[in-house]
């Protein structure tokens, strides 16, 4: 601070050199009584304007009031705010003044009085807002007639979180020469980063004294705007000029249209009362807040009607004679100087002027005057209004007590706590003319601001073409890109809510090596049966899977020869008893046999992988890293015993011919390799649930969450599915995929018991009904045994068992190398 002064001191000097020609126009005071107090106001500003007037009215109001005759001495800045600190030393040099009041910073007040020094100690009010955090210090007498400025920032933040807007761009006017105001921005971007929002860019505007071409930099400004991904844009602190010029010109640019978003704060939003209609009507759509005060009391109201009277009649070529809170804020300023000046008078001299203001208590027109720390102890409350024609619509409040409210008269009870933001603020009229929330973030691909189509990546060596097929077409000489991922990323396009400006380029490489690419933002984004991985994910930033996906093992399906059609007539008559006992027991026995039959049948467990390890089988999969990974170091496979296949015919070679004796594929890939050769492959074994494929993007890009929302929509509506089964369906497999992949016939194995009774009565019944028959011709038997014995017979049926036993151990031998077919045969 003592830089900065020291600095400024020699500037001073100059400057009272300069307008020493004024003098003239001071006349000394006698020293017996002070009465007037010293105003610095640009009179070529509506703000300036109108704190010219409330001062005026308010020192005729004190003396009507009290009788005590107060003069005002105000200096005209003249349009040239940087002049306020040098105008306002000069009043305190060549005048004996009670205390200065005006628009000076509080920067330049601090200045001022460290320059009058303690020998010419007078009090200087600002009715500037600060921009930077005050640091008080009681050796300088400079109080704030404002309360901190952080109250505005909250108020933004709170506004921009309700609306879930992740970006933001501030934008504020310069005004002072001898600081720069870089305090709000660091302000404003610690509120946002409490809430997640980010602040982007900030754009300073010098002050328009300085420009000799205000429409070039204007328009060079927005430019740069237009240029970045927010799509917020926060006018912190702006003259009404700069304020009707900024809109004019970013109307003119296409910048208040579909997808902006504009925010005014307290300085601007406070002077919509003031503007003209014409400037009115280039803010349609903007949202902003400003500083509620009371309208309906009575001191209000007779301020409100001389202001109009007086402000009309000083300045007739201004549309709008309505007061604001600046206006109130002068006003107040110098009835608390009359206030404290007669305490000081007539009842304490132990006190200073200073002492007496800061001990300021009372009822003011623009609220509460109660000091602390230099400046108002009010908590403030603003009012949330959204322009709309020719004037604006009052949306609620908001303080950072109560947060949003619709009511000011019961904002501390429980029952008003209760009400969300939504249901205070209601519909908003945004720039284009409708209430659909802005998402907040560039048209990518859109808009002037990029000509440039977005360039998206697509894997032209994709195996699996039902996904993305990349072709050429000779006669029309154009790339023909299709399949189902590309289905998906059109439909999604389809659902943001602006246009997507884009052209797919077949890659030539990895798909890792497409990742990457992304990630160094050589390509906006990839399009394709991108696995989502961990690794990838460091790298670069994934939408919401618009495919669920798990890892699962394909095999070969051999045909089960256990199931005999019953052909002979014999046979049909022999089981015929048989499917009457099943029928009497089934009817007997319905509630367990349901619970049976709708059983899930039972799949391939861990098991089946650990026989592959176990017997170091040779297994393969498609190249894609990830799947190499999980094989080696999840499920512990040797990596000679991993192979690559370079195709999705090759699959079906190499586990027909046994070359591998397992595939391992994603889901989505294995139900294509398994639909093409519904005759011969199957899936098996467990699935191990990992993501799903997505579309990448590269960190930060504001479209990777605009696509993932839209995924979410299309999932939720039905329209992914949709998709997948018109994709990637085979309606001719459809009956033979099913039977192959789980359909299992139930066995004996629940009725054995009913079985084994019926089969050991039977054979009872046979035993008993041959024993009674052998008693009766036991000699013709004895007769025809003896026979067959003399004719080798014996030797005969022994040769025949013992060549029905051996087929039946090779038989068990096969089964146990064929799990699948062990269990079919039982």
């Amino acid at each position: 601070m003592a830089g900065v002064l020291a600095l400024s001191y020699s500037i001073l000097l100059l400057s009272v050199k300069f307008i020493s020609s004024d003098a003239g126009q001071v006349n000394n005071e006698g020293s017996n009584f002070i009465n007037t107090i010293g105003g610095v106001v640009d009179c070529n500003t509506r703000v300036g304007r109108e704190e010219k007037i409330a001062m005026d009215i308010a020192v005729q109001d004190v003396y009507s009031s009290t009788g005590h005759n107060l003069t005002t001495h105000i200096q005209d800045l003249s349009g040239k705010s940087d002049r306020a600190a040098s105008s306002a030393f000069h009043l305190s040099q060549n005048r004996k003044l009670l205390a200065i009041v005006g628009s000076l910073t509080w920067q330049q007040a601090a200045l001022v009085s460290e320059m009058n020094g303690k020998a010419n100690e007078v009090p200087v009010i600002s009715l500037i807002t600060a921009i930077s955090p005050i640091m008080p210090e009681e050796k300088l007498p400079v109080i704030s007639m404002y309360q901190d400025i952080s109250f505005e920032m909250n108020c933004i933040s709170s506004i921009i979180s309700y609306f879930k807007w992740t970006k933001v761009i501030a934008i504020y006017e310069d005004r002072s020469s001898y600081s720069n105001d870089l305090g709000i921005i660091t302000l404003l971007s610690n509120s946002l980063r409490v809430s997640g929002v980010e602040l982007e860019h900030y754009s300073v505007f010098p002050a328009l004294s300085f420009l000799t071409d205000q429409d070039t930099t204007i328009q060079r400004e927005l430019n740069i705007l237009r240029s970045k991904q927010s799509r917020v844009f926060v006018l912190l602190q702006s003259s009404l000029t700069l304020t009707t010029l900024l809109f004019e010109k970013a109307m003119e640019m296409g910048m208040m249209g579909k997808g902006y978003v504009w925010i005014t704060a307290d300085g601007i939003t406070s002077l919509l009362d003031s503007m003209d209609s014409s400037v009115v009507t280039s803010m349609q759509g903007v949202i902003g807040f400003k500083t509620y005060y009371s309208v309906t009391t009575a001191p209000f109201r007779k301020f409100e009607v001389k202001f109009r009277r007086k402000f009309r009649a000083e300045y007739p070529e201004e549309d709008s004679s309505r007061t604001s809170v600046f206006a109130l804020r002068a006003y107040d300023a110098i009835q608390t100087i009359a206030k404290s000046a007669k305490m000081l008078q007539e009842k304490n001299y132990s006190k200073t002027l200073i002492q007496h203001i800061l001990s300021s208590d009372f009822d003011g027109l623009s609220g509460r005057i109660q000091f602390k720390n230099y400046k108002l102890s009010e908590v403030p409350v603003f009012q949330i209004v959204n322009i709309v024609g020719k004037s604006y619509r009052e949306l609620g409040f908001w303080s950072s007590k109560f947060g949003f409210t619709n009511s000011l008269v019961k904002h501390n009870s429980e029952e008003n706590n209760s009400i969300s933001a939504e249901e205070v603020l209601g519909p908003v009229y945004w720039p284009d003319g409708r209430t659909l929330v802005p998402r907040g973030l560039a048209e990518i691909g859109t808009g002037e601001e990029r000509r440039t189509p977005l360039r998206i990546a697509v894997p032209a060596t994709s195996m699996f073409k039902q996904f993305v097929k990349v072709s050429h077409d000779e006669n029309q000489n154009v790339t023909l890109i299709t399949g189902f991922s590309i289905n998906v990323f059109e439909a999604v396009v389809k659902c943001l809510q602006y246009p997507l400006i884009y052209d797919m380029v077949p890659f030539h490489g990895s798909y890792e090596d497409m990742v990457t690419a992304v990630s160094e933002k050589i390509y906006d984004a990839a399009v394709g049966d991108v696995v989502i991985t961990t690794n990838r994910h460091q790298l670069i930033e994934f939408s919401q899977p618009y495919v669920q996906s798990g890892l699962v093992t394909v095999v070969v399906m051999k045909s089960d020869k256990s199931h005999q059609s019953l052909i002979s007539q014999s046979s049909r008559l022999l089981l015929l008893p048989w499917f009457f006992l099943i029928l009497v027991v089934t009817s007997t026995y319905t509630a367990n046999l349901t619970s049976m039959l709708q059983a899930p049948p039972s799949t391939p467990s861990a098991i089946d992988i650990t026989l592959l390890r176990s017997t170091d089988a040779v297994i393969g999969y498609d190249g894609n890293s990830f799947t190499l990974w999980y094989l080696e170091k999840v499920l512990s496979f040797k990596a000679e015993n991993i192979r690559r296949i370079a195709s999705i015919d090759d699959f079906e070679k190499s586990l027909s011919s046994g070359l591998i004796r397992a595939a391992f594929l994603f889901s989505p890939h294995a139900k294509i390799l398994v639909a093409k050769y519904c005759k011969g492959l199957t899936m098996t074994g467990p699935t191990y649930n990992l993501s799903g494929f997505g579309f990448v993007f590269p960190r930060g890009s504001p479209l990777a969450l605009n696509i993932s929302e839209a995924i979410i929509y299309l999932t939720q509506n039905g329209e992914l599915q949709k998709l997948e089964e018109e994709t990637l369906s085979f309606p001719k497999c459809s009956t033979s995929t099913s039977d192959a992949t789980g359909s299992q016939s139930i066995g004996p194995g629940p009725f054995s018991i009913l079985f084994k009774i019926a089969f050991g009565g039977s054979t009872i019944a046979l035993l008993v009904a041959v024993f009674r028959l052998l008693g009766k011709r036991w000699r013709e038997v004895t007769l025809i045994l003896s026979m067959l014995m003399d004719r080798g017979l014996w030797m005969w049926l022994a040769a025949l068992f013992t060549q029905k036993k051996n087929n039946y151990e090779l038989e068990l031998s096969m089964e146990s190398s064929n799990p699948a077919r062990r269990i079919n045969s039982t």
